[in-house]
Formats: C-alpha cells, structure tokens, sequence
C-alpha cells in the first residue's frame, strides 16, 4: 500500500467522500472502490493534508492530473472548469464529520467491508 493512500485516517477519508457526495469531483464516478483524494493545491506546491485542501477524486482523474495545478488540468481535458471550481470552493467551506465516518465504518465491520459492499455512503449530514 502506497504512502498516498495512508495520509489521512479511513474515517477523515470517509468523511470527505461523504462531503464530496461520494463521487469523483472531476468526472463524477461513484464506485468507492475507485476513490482517493487528492490535493487542491499539491504537495509539490506546499499544499498540506488539511480537510480543505483534499477533495474526492477517482483514481483516473488524479493519476491524470498528478501536480498539475487543477484549473490547468480541467482546462486542458475539456472538463466544466466554473463547475468544479463551485465543488472545490464548496469543500473548502464545508466541515467533515469523523465521528459519523467512525461509526459508518464500524457498523460496516471495518474499511473492508465498507469498500467491499459498494457502499457509497452510510450517513447523511
């Protein structure tokens, strides 16, 4: 298992999918299975780890992007650069709910279990 995948905990991770509607902000695939985070600004560019900095991407869109900056990206492939713009701008403002993710994750029987019955998402704020 990558660093990448590790650098948050399964319930921060959990939370921000459910902030992020469970779905890719970029091309919008929902299968969790297909989900990771990525960095708004990235890592290379002094971004952190910090809740708003991360949003929900598929694993595609952000081995595509890489460090590219995201209005650069979206540009680039032809995506709805002022829509994901709103979705970033959204995330940024919006709290996350570890303690939801938590139970969500335990009631599932573990992250495993969670992933492996395709659950897209257990709670709603």
């Amino acid at each position: 298992m990558s660093r990448a995948s590790n650098f948050v905990t399964k319930p921060v991770r959990l939370a921000i999918y459910n902030r992020d509607d469970c779905q890719c902000i970029i091309c919008g695939e929902r299968d969790i299975n297909k989900l990771s985070l990525d960095h708004i600004v990235a890592e290379a560019n002094g971004g952190t780890h910090d809740t708003r900095n991360l949003v929900t991407m598929c694993i595609s869109c952000n081995s595509s992007k890489r460090d590219m900056p995201l209005k650069a990206f979206c540009l680039k492939k032809g995506y709805n650069w002022p829509a994901i713009r709103a979705k970033v701008n959204r995330a940024k403002r919006a709290s996350i709910d570890t303690q939801v993710a938590k139970q969500a994750i335990n009631q599932a029987g573990g992250w495993q279990n969670y992933k492996q019955n395709g659950t897209k998402v257990l709670y709603q704020f």
